[in-house]
């Protein structure tokens, strides 16, 4: 049990991993919710996910007759059925049976609940289409604490000292999963094995995240490609941020991303996948340069543009953290509690 917040406990549930071990960590947390209830009188259940986690909160709420609302971050079943494509294997022969029974798991659990909360439209579009009636549909974005994300010059000496990068040097960094295909890291490593070989850029790509099976860090070196940093899981990503020059979000699907609002937050330049749930959050050639996630070619020729544009680059963060505001914790977070309010009292 840990303390993250004034007057906030967090208790560490069962996670057991995929179909059907996920089914049975379902009920296994509905039952420890369950518990938790006899000593917290709970008002309501939050789930994050449309998935098992909303279906452990599902069951709860229903055998303690209180309000259920589910949190959607992404198009869950749609996004499991195109990791699945990404991936070789017998598994892609079951791909149909599955994103079937991921998607009765969705309806299930967003039709019982009392409200459902988007964080983008995308992803709302795709609850409607669950059958879920739109006035039980709410669309609020990713918060940050946009109003104070300052990022100072001597956290980027540091870091890029730490990192063993020039200070002149021209670095682009990604920040997130690594792991997961859909995050279409490799659409980046593709991009900067071309940029690297122009030595009038000076280029470095630094990666922030769990390589856990080093697989990345192999195909790098498959590809001779240098210049490229891993750091693993990093806490300080707002330093790591301030010795970046571009950030680069190169996702297949996103709900609303909050690396893309932190970078938005810090004034970075932005290069980000052409697709619905960015473009509501960032415009093409204002606070962004959007590009197909599937094409390293198009990367490439934007990541030159910008090493050549440094007043492109600077006129993309300030647009960027003037838009962000608007994602600001004060706005997000009071709209959330507003409806946690009237869902309760609507009994």
């Amino acid at each position: 049990m840990n303390v993250f917040g004034v007057g906030i406990k967090s208790f560490t549930l069962p996670l057991l991993g995929l179909t059907p071990y996920s089914l049975l960590f379902s009920f296994i947390a509905a039952m420890r919710i369950i518990s938790l209830n006899k000593h917290r009188s709970f008002s309501l259940i939050h789930s994050i996910d449309t998935g098992y986690a909303g279906l452990a909160g599902l069951i709860a709420s229903k055998i303690l007759g209180i309000k259920f609302v589910v949190h959607s971050h992404c198009s869950r079943a749609p996004l499991l059925k195109s990791i699945l494509l990404l991936r070789c294997g017998i598994v892609k022969y079951f791909i149909s049976i599955y994103e079937k029974f991921e998607t009765y798991i969705d309806k299930i659990v967003s039709r019982n609940a009392d409200l459902v909360i988007t964080v983008s439209n995308e992803i709302g579009e795709y609850i409607c289409s669950l059958g879920v009636p739109s006035k039980k549909i709410v669309t609020i974005p990713m918060g940050i604490n946009a109003s104070s994300f300052e990022l100072k010059l001597k956290d980027r000496e540091d870091v890029r000292c730490e990192l063993g990068i020039p200070q002149n040097a021209f670095v682009i960094g990604y920040i997130g999963r690594i792991d997961s295909p859909s995050k279409r890291v490799d659409t980046l490593l593709r991009a900067f094995s071309v940029i690297h070989t122009k030595p009038c850029a000076n280029p470095f790509l630094v990666i922030v995240g769990d390589d856990v099976n080093g697989n990345l860090e192999n195909r790098v070196r498959s590809m001779g490609v240098k210049s490229v940093i891993f750091t693993g899981f990093r806490k300080d990503v707002k330093k790591v941020l301030a010795a970046l020059d571009v950030f680069v979000l190169p996702s297949l699907s996103e709900g609303c991303p909050f690396s893309l609002l932190e970078a938005m937050a810090g004034g970075k330049a932005i290069v980000a996948s052409d697709i619905p749930s960015i473009g509501e959050v960032v415009e093409d050639g204002k606070e962004a340069l959007l590009f197909d996630p599937m094409n390293s070619n198009a990367l490439v020729k934007i990541l030159s543009r910008l090493f050549q544009e440094k007043e492109l680059r600077q006129k993309l963060g300030e647009n960027a953290k003037k838009r962000v505001r608007q994602y600001d914790n004060d706005f997000v977070l009071t709209e959330i509690l507003d409806f946690y309010a009237n869902t309760v009292t609507n009994r």
